[in-house]
């Protein structure tokens, strides 16, 4: 028999319409009776129907339900989006995978009924995206004979769904979570997974979920593969860290661990005996303990592709010595060619597919030739790509460089070399060209070459010869790039679209989501991450507008929200979850409502929350109560908050939690002291006009803060500040700000003696008012490690200060209010020579004009200074006259200020005024001149000459 078409043998026909999608199969169909026989299967065998909702109205696509109908025996692969009426009655005898994509839909419209589940069955893989299942799905679920993958994205689980739903998942073979919010309800403890072997979670509600988390992974005795893309993961500390995982073979986690955490799950996976052929981390950071687990796999290593924070040189090199069976490397960090000639020869014969960077020092440009040879003993590579992970661009780094010279010829033994991407090297700033010699030994050396991507040459006509010269080569397609080797579009790079995010707000951000779909998926979810809304007052319109997104959107986005604002507005929005919310601020000073008050919906819709701020807000027991069992909270700011009786335990036992606390014009009702409470991870405390003097809770909690590290304290009428000498309980405090009271001068002395345990160890330290002969003294205990000193509010004759410039060799920073000529004069020279920033005015008497030239040269030695500020207070210019910027004064001496950026100053007639030669010499010696403040001349004529000379030079005036 013979055959007139090849289309009559079935292997071929069925091959054939592999390669046609739905209309080239729709064409095929209407050609004859045959092909309509042959081809009419493929047709229908996937379909997918429902609605698009990208433009102004929705339109219907996919063929229609009588069509469905009647060719629903030829489905095996539907996919519903956005519609299911009528099309959950049909049986598909054939069905093997079904998606429900309902996530446009309004939430009142995603709920799914069983017989979504009872129409296939023979199926297999269901995906559920943006649907609302009740407890009844899940249990039909749960008795199907045949699912064995499921896939769900921005699934909300109530309690009284979980438990079919863990017993769904134990007959699945694969499954995926991403986005899925899992309320409150009983873990699966006597559940065993014992048919999972594949587990996705991307995105997932993590707080909610990592108790559940453990028991997916530790209850799956089968499990091979575990993907973890959750980018902040308050990992598992507890049962995860300390419990022995299952075999795995491949392990991909995308989430900001610790070395630590990465360890133990490396030492624990396969109980410590190593099974990973395939390992992806990225976000990770890894140091010391995780390189020293990972090289417990590294005999069973297949693939690895590590981020940048994972990429050390170390940790590359590493690898490339220790992985016998290592066939794929991917690597988005660098590899430092000393490093390389500081190992031995790499044993990873197995590599087909290499990604890395060479970085070379000025110096060790003849390592080149070993990096060849290291290279050249890789005899099954197929694919190698040398360029800069971020940007093709390398700028300062000096790569690796394709010369003759420099070794190229060992490449000589990658025969089997079908793919090559190579970046700019430098050589001392220079980028050496490709020339037609290179190109000709690339061609008849690697005869399997069939793509390259690089710099050729930045001459167009060579680089067009180039071009023809691959080209003429049959097996070679060549893509060009230009000698920047910059991508067509740099927002392309994930880093550089979140480095451009970041300097653009609402509006611009808005714009560039309408540009295009691609900018749309690159900015949506930085246009969603920080959200503000609710009233603001206009006074034009006298009556309170609306700002921000409506909560429709909100709700639909709210999984991109990260940072919150609530401005006298809550409504319904404690009625969702937020599953990425780091931030959640409530605001209620200027709202109506009789009684403001926050309920822990909040808390419990919130898993990730770190920060909340709260203002003129009332709270319920329960609120705390929800607070203190929150994992992941570390700050928490309260202002023009009254706490009743009922609540200021829960209240203690929540800051138990935090890291970081600030009460400001916080009243408290008669409720106990927290005597018995030890806050022993507040680091951070600020206390500014709080009602907490009458029964000493200020005390307490600074007592009972064994490792506070920062105070903010406003100390007014306070009598039992030596029970701190008593104690000595300040070891760690490094940063101290006091606002007090005239009489409060012992009590400060107490407080610098304690700190540091008596043996000073203040780096920044602030004070608004007056320092006393004691408290004077104890501040000296702290000269030598003051880094920061704030004493703008302080009132003294201005010795302290010119007693830190001569005593504080650290000092970085200083901000006083004046300080006597006479008093320099009488001390010695400055040793703060790592001053930055100087903020003061130096004050003479008439008779003591004479000084000048001494104080130009103080200033003179202070090399590093970045801004000078020599502004002045209304109340010193009584009987007394400031610095004279004059050339005949000293000014001259200042020229040593190379740094210089930000200079303030203050002149008025009738003494002597800014001229044309002393803004001259500025703007001629301080090269780095960014800004001048002050009065330049009282003459405006030529304040408005001097304004241009300033100007020309690129430095602002104010």
């Amino acid at each position: 028999m013979v055959l007139t078409s090849p289309l009559e043998i079935q292997e071929i026909a069925d091959l054939v319409a592999t390669y046609l999608e739905g209309k080239d199969l729709a064409s095929c169909v209407r050609v004859s009776k045959s092909w309509q026989d042959t081809f009419l299967p493929h047709r229908w065998r996937v379909i997918r129907v429902g609605f698009t909702m990208e433009t102004w109205s929705d339109i219907r696509f996919g063929p229609d339900r009588h069509d469905t109908y009647n060719h629903r025996h030829l489905i095996q692969d539907l996919s519903l989006v956005n519609e299911i009426a009528g099309l959950d009655k049909y049986h598909y005898q054939n069905l093997r995978r079904l998606m429900i994509h309902n996530i446009d839909l309004h939430p009142a419209y995603r709920r799914v009924s069983t017989d979504l589940i009872t129409m296939g069955p023979l199926l297999v893989d269901l995906a559920l995206h943006g649907v609302d299942a009740p407890p009844a799905f899940w249990e039909a679920l749960s008795t199907h004979p045949h699912v064995r993958n499921m896939t769900l994205q921005q699934i909300n689980l109530k309690a009284d769904d979980t438990p079919m739903f863990w017993r769904a998942c134990m007959r699945m073979e694969s499954l995926r979570m991403d986005h899925v919010t899992i309320r409150d309800g009983g873990r699966p403890k006597n559940v065993v997974f014992n048919r999972l072997r594949k587990l996705v979670m991307t995105g997932t509600d993590s707080s909610r979920l990592y108790p559940y988390l453990s028991d997916l992974i530790l209850q799956s005795p089968m499990l091979k593969s575990l993907e973890m893309n959750i980018p902040f993961l308050p990992l598992v500390k507890d049962e995860l860290l300390n419990s022995h995982w299952p075999p795995l073979t491949k392990l991909h986690i995308s989430s900001y661990l610790q070395d630590t955490e990465v360890a133990s799950i490396l030492n624990r996976v396969g109980n410590g005996r190593g099974s990973i052929a395939d390992l992806r981390l990225y976000r990770c950071d890894m140091r010391t303990q995780a390189s020293s687990a990972l090289s417990l796999l590294f005999n069973t290593l297949v693939y690895v592709s590590l981020g940048r924070q994972c990429s050390s040189s170390s940790t590359i090199l590493d690898v490339l010595c220790g992985c016998p069976r290592l066939e794929i490397l991917l690597t988005l960090g660098s590899v430092l060619a000393g490093d390389i000639a500081g190992r031995g020869p790499w044993i990873c014969q197995q590599l087909r597919e290499l990604r890395i960077w060479f970085r070379f020092e000025e110096s060790e440009q003849n390592l080149h030739q070993l990096v060849f040879e290291r290279l050249s003993t890789l005899v099954r590579l197929e694919q190698l790509t040398i360029e800069h992970p971020l940007i093709s661009h390398t700028g300062h780094k000096e790569g690796l460089v394709f010369r003759f010279d420099f070794g190229l010829e060992r490449l000589t033994s990658l025969q089997q070399l079908t793919d090559l991407s190579f970046g700019p090297g430098r050589i001392r700033g220079r980028f050496p060209q490709l020339g037609m010699g290179k190109a000709a030994w690339m061609v008849d050396n690697w005869k399997k070459l069939k793509r390259i991507k690089g710099c050729l040459n930045s001459n167009n006509e060579i680089r067009a010869r180039l071009v023809g010269a691959f080209e003429s080569h049959v097996n070679t397609q060549l893509q060009v790039c230009e000698p920047s080797m910059a991508p067509t579009n740099p927002l392309e790079l994930q880093e550089i679209a979140d480095l451009v995010a970041t300097y653009l707000e609402g509006k611009a951000l808005g714009r560039c989501v309408c540009v295009s779909k691609s900018w749309r998926d690159t900015f949506l979810p930085h246009r969603w991450r920080v959200v503000r809304v609710g009233f603001i007052y206009e006074k034009d319109l006298e009556t309170d507008v609306y700002f921000g997104p409506d909560q429709d959107s909100i709700h639909h986005h709210r999984h991109r929200i990260q940072d919150l604002s609530l401005h006298s507005e809550i409504g319904d929005l404690d009625e969702h979850d937020y599953p990425n919310v780091r931030r959640l601020e409530i605001n209620m000073i200027h709202s109506k409502a009789p009684v403001n008050y926050v309920t822990m919906d909040f808390i419990k819709w919130t898993p990730l929350l770190v920060d909340l701020k709260m203002d003129d807000v009332m709270t319920e027991p329960e609120f705390w109560e929800t607070l203190s069992k929150h994992p992941h909270l570390r700050t928490l700011a309260l202002s023009n908050t009254w706490l009743k009786n009922n609540v200021a335990a829960g209240f203690w036992c929540a800051c138990m939690k935090l890291e970081k606390l600030e009460m400001v014009f916080v009243s408290f009702e008669d409720a106990g002291r927290p005597r018995n409470v030890v806050f022993d991870r507040l680091r951070k405390l600020t206390m500014m006009g709080t009602d907490l003097q009458e029964d000493g809770y200020q005390l307490d909690l600074i007592l009972q803060s064994p490792i506070l590290e920062s105070l903010d304290w406003s100390m007014n009428n306070l009598s039992e500040v030596k029970k701190l000498s008593q104690n000595r309980r300040w070891p760690h405090l490094s940063r101290l700000s006091l606002y007090c009271d005239l009489h409060l001068e012992e009590d400060i002395a107490y407080i610098l003696d304690d700190v540091g345990a008596g043996l000073g160890s203040l780096v920044d330290f602030r004070f608004y008012n007056t320092l006393g002969t004691y408290s004077t003294r104890a501040l000296r205990t702290h000269f030598s490690t003051l880094v920061k000193v704030d004493l703008i509010g302080y009132e003294d004759d201005g010795a302290t200060v010119v007693d830190m410039l001569c005593l504080c060799p650290r000092l970085e920073v200083l901000l006083a209010k004046r300080v006597f000529a006479i008093d320099i004069a009488e001390r010695g020279p400055w040793v703060c020579q790592q001053l930055r920033e100087l903020e003061i005015w130096f004050q003479f008497a008439e008779s003591e004009q004479a000084l000048h030239p001494l104080v130009f040269e103080r200033l003179s030695t202070l090399v590093r200074l970045e801004r000078l500020d020599m502004s002045y207070d209304e109340a010193c210019l009584e009987d007394h006259v400031g610095l004279e910027f004059r050339l005949d004064c000293g000014l001259g001496h200042l020229a040593s200020l190379q740094q210089l950026t930000g200079f303030g100053f203050y002149l008025e007639a009738p003494r002597p005024e800014l001229g044309v030669e002393e803004v001259t010499w500025m703007v001629d010696n301080w090269k780095k001149l960014k800004m001048i403040k002050g009065t330049l001349n009282s003459d405006k004529t030529v304040a408005a000459q001097l304004k241009e000379i300033i100007e020309s030079h690129g430095i602002a005036t104010s």
